[in-house]
């Protein structure tokens, strides 16, 4: 029998297991951030104590230890959204394992990446530098604005102590391709110079790294890592990926207002960016079918200007606008 042969069966049997047990899935509400009921846990703990010897073995395939850690599953809870869900690992391993391997990632790229003096890395690296003190600054409002209030404020994260000990890092390629990324939860950052080509202004640059920084802070890297593992069940995978992609546009929006910036920015960055892809209805079509990960940016432009999701971001922008808060140099997260 071929390894391919083998790989094959091997995620049949994931899916014949996943099947079997979907009445155990909570099923994902795509509008999940005007959703009152933010509890969503994809497969609950003890479900790889109950699969079979042969799933056990699928799971393991990866260097021989995927089933050891999907087992060692636990949970957290997303900032903003008060989501919970499964993640492989502590923040502090995922940085430890993400730290060394961006080192050579830009040490194989070196000839790609822009001089850090370069005007447009000074840039986007200033405006990092508004959006990643707003991680705890806006929790720290909707805290205040939440005690004494909804009954759901006691299981609302307070502050990210971690984020403070990464090590953030943005960098600007030279890419032609629309791209921006971040490596896992380590708060490594990449940016293309298409990017910038197309999206000029800082309101746009903006919504594009506090996109990038919602799913760090989400961990989104570090959950549900065996769907993206898998080929053979990328069709299970995608609406979980998707709802990553939307989450982290909310919890980018809500960064954006956080760090001072309009919040329309956001679903107006969506909006260009539909009409630079030339997207259609044909095309969000074939993305469906074809189980591209990243929604159509309408789709994308109208969950954010819903009203009590734009609202919520407005009075994150009035709290910080009208108190006057702003970069502090001597809390440079990227000094």
């Amino acid at each position: 029998m071929t390894s391919s042969t083998s790989h094959v069966q091997h995620g049949i049997a994931i899916i014949v297991a996943i099947f079997r047990r979907l009445p155990t899935v909570v099923p994902v509400h795509q509008d999940y951030c005007t959703s009152p009921q933010r509890l969503v846990t994809h497969l609950p703990s003890h479900w790889c104590a109950q699969a079979s010897p042969k799933v056990r073995s699928a799971l393991s395939i990866h260097g021989g230890s995927g089933f050891n850690v999907y087992r060692s599953y636990h949970y957290e809870t997303v900032p903003y959204t008060n989501r919970t869900h499964a993640v492989f690992c502590s923040a502090q391993r995922a940085r430890n394992i993400i730290d060394p391997y961006f080192a050579d990632y830009k040490k194989e790229h070196a000839s790609e990446i822009i001089d850090p003096k370069h005007h447009e890395s000074v840039r986007v690296r200033d405006i990092a530098l508004r959006i990643v003190p707003a991680i705890n600054r806006g929790l720290a409002i909707k805290r205040k604005k939440s005690q004494g209030g909804e009954a759901s404020s006691q299981k609302m994260t307070v502050r990210l102590d971690w984020v403070d000990k990464l090590n953030w890092e943005v960098i600007v390629v030279e890419d032609k391709r629309i791209r921006a990324e971040c490596f896992a939860s380590g708060g490594k950052i990449i940016v293309s110079t298409r990017i910038l080509d197309l999206f000029r202004t800082d309101d746009e640059i903006a919504a594009i790294l506090a996109h990038e920084v919602g799913h760090v802070i989400a961990r989104h890297s570090c959950e549900i890592k065996l769907f993206v593992d898998w080929f053979p069940i990328r069709l299970l995978a995608t609406p979980f990926l998707r709802r990553n992609e939307l989450e982290a546009d909310y919890l980018g929006m809500l960064l954006l207002a956080a760090a001072g910036f309009d919040p329309h920015g956001a679903p107006l960055f969506y909006d260009k960016m539909g009409k630079i892809n030339g997207e259609s209805l044909l095309t969000n079509f074939l993305s469906c079918i074809l189980f591209q990960v990243h929604p159509s940016s309408k789709k994308r432009s109208r969950l954010l200007l819903q009203p009590k999701v734009m609202e919520e971001a407005m009075e994150l922008y009035r709290e910080v606008t009208s108190d006057g808060q702003g970069y502090d140099k001597d809390l440079d997260p990227l000094n």
